[in-house]
């Protein structure tokens, strides 16, 4: 027979098991939504350049943003030392080391130490042009030699 005390501590262990299970429910429902709240970071890689024993010694980076007048137009020039470009603002027209390309906001690029730059343009007649240069340099020097005068 069942007694009243067993019945007692059936009705206990329910209890228990149901506020357990709200508990839990409770939970992950919050964890649902701080899921939701808080979306996850993406990583995309936009270049990765293995660079050779010479540039490897580099121990200086310079950042730099560097800004375009509309209509502006370079002397041929070259950089010593490698550096990475991002374009963030307007069209750049470049020729580096006899390849001609049109660099857009968002495009991002490579050049080696020394190499020459024939055309540095920005076409635009009314829009600047910004990109942000990261140099890796040996040493405090100017990033910028004309070639022209």
């Amino acid at each position: 027979m069942i007694t009243l005390k067993i019945i007692q501590m059936m009705k206990i262990k329910l209890l228990i098991t149901l506020v357990l299970f709200m508990l839990v429910r409770i939970g992950f429902s919050q964890h649902s939504d701080d899921v939701k709240a808080s979306p996850k970071a993406t990583t995309n890689i936009l270049l990765e350049q293995i660079l050779n024993e010479n540039e490897a010694g580099n121990n200086r980076v310079r950042m730099e943003t560097v800004l375009f007048p509309p209509g502006y137009n370079s002397v041929k020039h070259t950089h010593p030392c490698p550096l990475f470009v991002y374009v963030l603002e307007g069209e750049l027209l470049s020729e580096f080391e006899g390849v001609k390309k049109v660099y857009k906001p968002g495009d991002i690029f490579y050049e080696k130490a020394n190499g020459i730059h024939s055309i540095t343009k920005n076409n635009s007649p009314i829009s600047p042009v910004k990109i942000l240069v990261i140099y890796l340099m040996k040493e405090e020097t100017s990033t910028f030699i004309p070639l022209e005068h």
